[in-house]
């Protein structure tokens, strides 16, 4: 059974994260590594919680939020808005754990896109962006 976005915060708050230090060669085995401290099943599903998602990311560095045949379908055969997308479901709520270049765990925060407008527009705009180039590509042929 999935744990919600408030038990992770909880136990985020009980885990020492300086303990889990970053591999610096495999980017993804950090996340893996803290979502099994968490409790968090590794798997192929769309969000790691019932009602979120974790990101793990190195300070500077771009967040990769999925991969693009997640959302392929969405945007060419349904031609879903963002409000509707997969994108979307997997960002709604988010918690990013930040480590910087040597490692070393930062810090972690839990975004909530639905209180937060601004970066909500900025990321449907993206996303609508992205949307409109691949159309285009696709059809162009």
């Amino acid at each position: 059974m999935k744990l919600t976005t408030l038990q992770v915060e909880y136990r985020l708050q009980k885990l020492d994260l300086s303990l889990l230090k970053k591999p610096l060669k495999n980017k993804g085995l950090i996340g893996q590594m803290l979502e099994k401290a968490l409790g968090i099943e590794n798997s192929s599903s769309l969000i790691d919680m019932k009602d979120g998602e974790l990101k793990c990311f190195t300070k500077g560095q771009s967040i990769c939020i999925t991969s693009l045949n997640h959302c392929l379908n969405d945007i060419l055969e349904f031609c879903l808005d963002f409000e509707k997308s997969k994108v979307l479901s997997k960002i709604k709520n988010v918690i990013y754990v930040a480590y910087g270049n040597d490692g070393k765990f930062l810090k972690w925060k839990t975004i909530n896109l639905i209180d937060n407008y601004e970066l909500y527009i900025k990321l449907e705009d993206d996303y609508n962006y992205i949307s409109d180039e691949i159309k285009k590509r696709i059809y162009k042929y």
